[in-house]
């Protein structure tokens, strides 16, 4: 099944069942973690950098009909991020022909494959692809709190970047297998 298949079936199961797909937003030192659908995320405050947004963390869905999720190795993650074009002059990302980058925009490697998308066919959102990578790497970012966590799955996880919040960078888990190509 291909990452579209798959974020399309998430997306038409979000409507079906009240919970297809589960975000787990890890708290340093506290009892249980949050849940909650991949289709409810967390606002971001229109102060807050891209540095500040918070990592929504995947964990497995308990739906059967779900298709299941992979693992994502951290350092796999690393190269993939790194994969990203590394400029900081801004470009304009979106859907819409006019955008210098046009959405969705992936790349992987090995176990890990790295998603930038946004959510609304006419937003744009001006920023640079450092901004992007500074963001999945940072402290709270998706690499360091959804993935080589002891207590979490490495199955990878989604933020927003961008001033307005629009984009998401999301990182996923792929099937590999050793000896295969990069």
């Amino acid at each position: 099944m291909t990452l579209v298949a798959i974020l399309l079936y998430l997306s038409l199961t979000a409507l079906a069942t009240p919970t297809p797909l589960h975000l787990l937003t890890p708290q340093l030192l506290s009892l249980p973690p949050t849940l909650a659908p991949l289709n409810q995320s967390t606002p971001v405050p229109p102060n807050a950098t891209t540095l500040t947004a918070r990592a929504q963390c995947f964990i497995q869905p308990q739906d059967p009909r779900a298709p299941r999720l992979f693992d994502a190795d951290h350092n796999d993650c690393l190269v993939a991020v790194r994969l990203l074009p590394a400029a900081t002059t801004p470009y304009t990302f979106g859907r819409r022909p006019d955008a210098q980058v046009r959405l969705p925009y992936a790349r992987s490697f090995r176990t890990c494959k790295v998603i930038i998308d946004i959510m609304d066919e006419m937003e744009t959102e001006r920023l640079r692809w450092v901004d992007i990578c500074d963001t999945l790497e940072a402290p709270r970012g998706v690499l360091n709190r959804c993935l080589g966590q002891v207590v979490l799955p490495s199955l990878g996880g989604r933020t927003s970047v961008g001033e307005r919040g629009a984009m998401q960078a999301i990182v996923v888990g792929q099937a590999w297998r050793a000896g295969a190509a990069g």
